[in-house]
């Protein structure tokens, strides 16, 4: 993939450098949203999740890189084993994705949200995803794009970066520093797009692609941090939140900043 004429990059900010406050604290995440519920944070937070009951096959799944638990709030019937690389009272089990502890055939779906882009090399994470999904089972992932407006953000944020220059699905090259699990490739996704084939190869077919979250997700004050988040009303974010679907519909490229994503094992 060329690499974009603005903001090209690449852009690796130093690790423990983020401007983004509590970056990196789930913990911290969670407590703040239980304790607020800001709207814009829980519409975004919505959105992100319940879409993804419509693809799920089956009652028997997980999410690895939970993080903060947010799933919980949002995905019921089915809801799945909510796992992470670093234990939390919130969480099922301490489970590395790129090295998954579950028997071959054993899951209906598996979830991934903004996870991929912070692994060094995805490859070994679709292979055992193949492995531990059921034929007809579904990984469902949500991950951000490095569109523009994303690219501006992360310099200003310094908390995770992009390099459209590396092959995504190298077993060799990381995609991302290996040392540091909360810095991220925010191109990855991008990078995915145009390997489609090779992943159809591996035996992981998309069936559906959907690019979203334009401007809100800047309001937001971060997902796994807990920044600065503007006040607006419950009656106004709607609305907002009707505006961002138009935007990122009309201006994809340009605009959305995050990719729903759906494969199915074949």
């Amino acid at each position: 993939m060329k690499r974009p004429l603005i903001l090209g990059g690449p852009y690796e900010p130093t690790p423990n450098g983020s401007r983004l406050p509590g970056y990196g604290s789930p913990g911290e995440a969670r407590e703040a949203f239980e304790a607020n519920r800001p709207a814009v944070l829980e519409k975004l937070l919505e959105t992100r999740y319940q879409w993804m009951q419509t693809f799920m096959p089956g009652p028997t799944g997980i999410e690895v890189g939970g993080g903060a638990g947010f799933s919980q709030y949002f995905l019921r019937d089915p809801a799945p084993m909510v796992t992470d690389t670093f234990a939390n009272p919130w969480l099922s089990h301490v489970v590395d994705a790129m090295h998954l502890p579950f028997r071959d055939n054993s899951l209906d779906f598996l979830i991934a949200v903004d996870v991929i882009h912070h692994l060094a090399h995805p490859v070994l994470f679709f292979e055992e995803v193949h492995r531990a999904l059921r034929p007809g089972g579904r990984l469902i992932l949500k991950e951000p794009l490095a569109c523009l407006p994303l690219r501006a953000a992360l310099r200003v944020l310094q908390h995770e970066g992009f390099h459209f220059g590396v092959d995504v699905l190298s077993r060799t090259q990381p995609c991302t520093d290996p040392h540091h699990p909360w810095m991220g490739n925010n191109a990855v996704a991008n990078l995915l797009l145009e390997r489609l084939d090779d992943l159809s190869c591996m035996g992981l077919h998309t069936i559906h692609t959907h690019r979203v979250e334009s401007f809100l997700i800047y309001l937001s004050g971060g997902v796994s941090a807990n920044g600065r988040r503007l006040t607006i009303p419950r009656s106004m974010v709607s609305l907002l939140w009707k505006l961002d679907v138009s935007l990122a519909r009309c201006f994809p490229n340009l605009l959305a900043s995050g990719l729903q994503w759906v494969l199915e094992k074949r």
